[in-house]
């Protein structure tokens, strides 16, 4: 019965525990939803501002939230962006952080660190105390990036490993690279040193800058910095940001600024010498074609007539698709003094009402608001308005066609346009159309409830007239209009593309314009449109109306393309539609010239371990032929066809001092176009006076197959040594992983040795050469060394109890644990734990080979398990052995006893 009553207790206390957890497992989901963790503390920051929906996971929780405007942010949290969201975030130290899309942060604000991955801003103000560090997420061992105050910068990773660096404002240092302000790097993750420095930086025009071309073409100024303005430098410009579509490109630019037409359009651009591989960042612009701002309604010289009440008259213009708002200006005078109305509005037309009796002048003007190089733009001169009271109705006044004008009707369904300008109060006309002059012979008779009729179908070839008569409502008698002539013509044009034909293969020089000639048997306006035949969709880059049987275009790129030209009417409308041809374009092919060594000049190899030639970049060319003559010797030294790159390099083991020459060619494939597939030759003469080849140093410390284990290595540190029949001025020490290759360290010192004291357990080769002060290097020494991790200590031998062992807790009042001295072992670390795995005591650095529990209220009949390990701490170099972990179960059991034991404390133990 009392062991009844004891199981019965142990039931409710584990049912209890068991509801409590529920509990407090719903409270804290409750608390999740509002955002709530408990020990968050205060909110650290806000969100100001998000596009969809970035997401946001607790500290320690696997629960991950949609984030919301002014959303509060907590330490330790992970805020995400996917490929469409982005995120704005105000810390309450001042600083700003923004994600844009695909990239994260954590944020330890306590400890001034921001964990990041992907692209994330970051503006650090003067409100913060200490300087703000961030860590690639993917790479927490890197060196961090250390913010100054007031400082603001971009950061974006790759899959590479790679991140680029651009600082906007203030100060940045990492490791030993520091970067000012307006300057941008590309670093590696591992914090080692800078990778490449990007000396050219984009001035103008901003990056996303938003342009209007008001012309053809829109004329924009280009500009950058650089640290060493001698050098060469080119400017690209392309349709995409890969640069595989460069629509402009010059090479060896005399000036730091560039001017450039361009039609509308998304660009990309960049500055840098490609032969050193070094370029700016990319720079994204938009042209954005403006249609030019006319007026429409009323026209000039305008009369707006009425007889009973004052009519409203409606203003409307058309063009300026870009801007954000016009304004309509009305007054008395010419000049525009004096003004009596401004209207502003967001469309393209306007009514306005009670024009009073008189003559007034009016024009509209187009505002932006934050456009590029933009401010306003008004129409042309003012459009003068005659408003008069008028007696009695006037005749109908003939518009279009003009008297005797020659139309031709166009092959859609607008037909010939009639107009005419009629009385206010007169809302029906009937348009005449007839072959004879006294209007007798009718050909049309239509009914018109507008000032205007199109007359399309079946008018045939020859001469008419016509008239407008109203058709006034009650008995009132108005003029009919004057009778006018016209002639209409046949609809036989014909267009003819002369230059270039169908398939064609254009030479063209670079810089030159290309000149496009037709034949047309109508003289008139023509619409002329060229496109590049691109993957997907064909772009146009040329759409314009010319008056002659040419046009002179700029192409600046290699391709293949399309044109076609329309013949227009004198209403700019489409008479005769054109066929469009194809056709392809290309630049001269020219020799290559040789860059290195340069023509003509004396050069001395020393310590080179290969001669390299270099030529000029021949756009076009698909590859390219050359050949290296000694002296009058008729057999190449060197011959080589198909080189992709405009590089090679000849073995200076083949070479000796003398005379030689070098002859270059450059190569194209045909691809069945007719093009020339291969240049002229281009010969370059060069000598070589001095050919010294260096040897590697010897490599004494240490031997190849060297092993030592990190221990050791911290300790003594891993000491490279070697000697050098040459003495150069400094030796280039490099560490690379063995198997991989990859570079972990490169030093350079003036000394016979170098000690590395720290690298991790693997395999690694270490190359040593001398280097001379012209840049020239010896040839590599290379020894591999292998590191092994810290052997782990002996495990620990428990004494009692030992693994299985019962305990009877009848007579005794604690349970006592006794463990062997482990060898080199100082402190211990052990713990005690229930069969559940609750902890029911911890202890680590324990100095002593035994231990007794005595708190025997958390004991109970049952199964527990004891765990040791030994520590052994080398704190002068930051190293801490252990052993494996010792684990044993044992079980405690208890004699059946004749009553129920009274409450158990810790001085009352069980009854006998």
């Amino acid at each position: 019965m009392k062991l009844w009553i004891r199981n019965l207790f142990k039931d409710f206390l584990a049912l209890t525990i068991l509801l409590s957890l529920f509990y407090f497992a719903g409270m804290k989901y409750l608390d999740l939803v509002r955002g709530k963790i408990r020990g968050a503390g205060d909110p650290i920051g806000i969100v100001s501002d998000l596009t969809y929906y970035p997401k946001r996971q607790f500290r320690g929780e696997d629960y991950t939230f949609n984030l919301s405007h002014e959303d509060d942010l907590y330490e330790g949290d992970l805020i995400s962006s996917d490929s469409f969201s982005s995120i704005h975030m105000n810390l309450v130290d001042g600083t700003d952080i923004s994600l844009e899309h695909g990239s994260s942060v954590i944020l330890n604000l306590g400890e001034n660190t921001i964990y990041f991955s992907g692209t994330i801003s970051a503006l650090s103000t003067q409100a913060r105390e200490e300087p703000l560090r961030l860590i690639d997420l993917d790479n927490p061992d890197s060196d961090p990036i250390i913010l100054s105050q007031s400082t603001e910068i971009t950061l974006s990773t790759d899959e590479s490993g790679l991140f680029s660096m651009s600082v906007l404002a203030g100060l940045v240092t990492r490791g030993e690279a520091v970067i000012k302000e307006n300057e941008q790097f590309i670093l590696s993750s591992t914090g080692d040193a800078q990778v490449n420095r990007l000396n050219y930086v984009l001035d103008y025009p901003p990056n996303n800058s938003h342009w209007i071309s008001f012309e053809e073409t829109q004329k924009i100024p280009f500009s950058w910095s650089e640290p060493n303005p001698g050098e060469s430098r080119s400017l690209w410009i392309a349709l995409d940001t890969s640069f595989e579509h460069i629509i402009y490109r010059k090479d060896d630019l005399d000036r730091l600024d560039f001017e450039l037409d361009l039609l509308p359009g998304d660009y990309f651009w960049r500055v840098g010498n490609e032969e050193m591989g070094d370029f700016s960042s990319t720079g994204k612009f938009k042209i954005t074609e403006n249609l030019p701002l006319t007026t429409v309604l009323p026209t000039d010289e305008a009369e707006l007539t009425y007889r009973d009440q004052l009519p409203g008259q409606n203003f409307a213009w058309r063009g300026t698709e870009e801007a954000a708002w016009w304004e309509l200006e009305l007054s008395r005078f010419p000049d525009m003094t004096g003004r009596i109305l401004s209207e502003r509005t967001g469309y393209n037309q306007i009514q306005i009402h009670d024009i009073e009796e008189g003559e007034y002048w009016w024009r509209i003007t187009a505002h932006y608001d934050n456009k590029e190089n933009v401010n306003s733009l008004r129409s042309g001169e003012p459009q003068k308005l005659t408003v008069t009271h008028l007696q009695v109705a006037l005749p109908p006044q003939l518009i279009t066609p003009e008297h005797d004008e020659e139309v031709t009707p166009i092959a859609f369904s607008e037909g010939i346009r009639f107009s005419w300008k009629g009385d206010p109060e007169i809302f029906r006309y009937r348009i005449i159309l007839s072959s004879t002059p006294d209007m007798s012979d009718i050909v049309i008779d239509e009914i018109s409830t507008r000032n205007y009729l199109n007359l399309a179908g079946n008018v045939l070839p020859g001469a008419y007239y016509w008239q407008v008569q109203p058709l006034p409502e009650g008995d009132s008698e108005v003029q009919n209009s004057e009778i006018r002539s016209l002639l209409c013509r046949e609809k036989n044009q014909s267009l003819e593309l002369v230059y270039p034909q169908q398939d064609e293969a254009v030479i063209l020089g670079e810089g030159t314009n290309l000149v496009f000639r037709w034949k047309s048997s109508e003289k008139g306006n023509y619409r002329f449109r060229l496109w590049q035949v691109n993957e997907g969709a064909d772009k146009l880059i040329s759409n314009t109306t010319v008056a002659r049987e040419e046009n002179s275009q700029y192409i600046g790129q290699e391709g293949d393309y399309l044109w076609q030209v329309d013949l227009l009417d004198d209403k700019n409308r489409v008479l005769l539609e054109g066929i469009r041809l194809p056709f392809s374009l290309r630049h001269p092919l020219l020799p290559p010239q040789l860059i290195s060594p340069l023509p003509a000049s004396k050069i001395s190899l020393i310590g080179e371990e290969s001669l390299p030639l270099s030529w000029t970049n021949v756009k076009g060319a698909d590859s390219y032929t050359g050949r290296l003559y000694y002296e009058e010797s008729p057999e190449a030294l060197l011959s080589f066809t198909d080189q992709k790159v405009p590089l090679t390099s000849v073995d200076i083991s083949l070479l000796k001092a003398g005379d030689y020459r070098m002859e270059l060619s450059s190569n194209r494939e045909d691809e069945g176009k007719g093009f020339p597939t291969e240049s002229s030759l281009s010969s370059s003469p060069f000598t070589i006076e001095d050919i010294v080849i260096y040897a590697a140093p010897g490599l004494e410390s240490p031997r190849p197959g060297y092993i030592t284990n990190r221990l050791d290595l911290l300790r003594e540190g891993l000491n490279i040594s070697w000697t050098s029949a040459y003495a150069f001025p400094s030796y280039e020490v490099v560490l690379k992983q063995k198997d991989s290759g990859i570079l972990l360290m490169r030093r350079v010192t003036n000394q016979y040795n170098y000690v590395i004291n720290d690298i991790y357990p693997d395999d690694y080769l270490i190359e040593v050469r001398g280097m001379d002060s012209k840049g020239g290097f010896s040839p590599i020494a290379q020894s591999d060394v292998s590191v092994l991790a810290v052997e782990p200590l002996a495990p620990v031998t428990m004494i009692k109890p030992e693994r299985g062992d019962t305990v009877d807790m009848s007579h005794i009042d604690h349970v006592e644990f006794q463990w062997e001295q482990v060898e080199e072992g100082e402190k211990y670390n052990i713990a005690l734990y229930d069969i559940r795995g609750n902890a029911l005591m911890s202890l680590d650095n324990y100095s002593k080979m035994s231990y007794i529990f005595s708190d025997l209220s958390k004991l109970d009949v049952g199964e527990f398990i004891f765990t040791v390990e030994a520590v052994k701490d080398y704190n002068e170099i930051g190293i801490v052995r252990t052993s494996p972990e010792t684990r044993i179960s044992f079980t405690i059991t208890l004699d059946t006893i004749g009553e129920a034991p009274v409450i158990l404390s810790p001085k009352i133990q069980y009854a006998d």
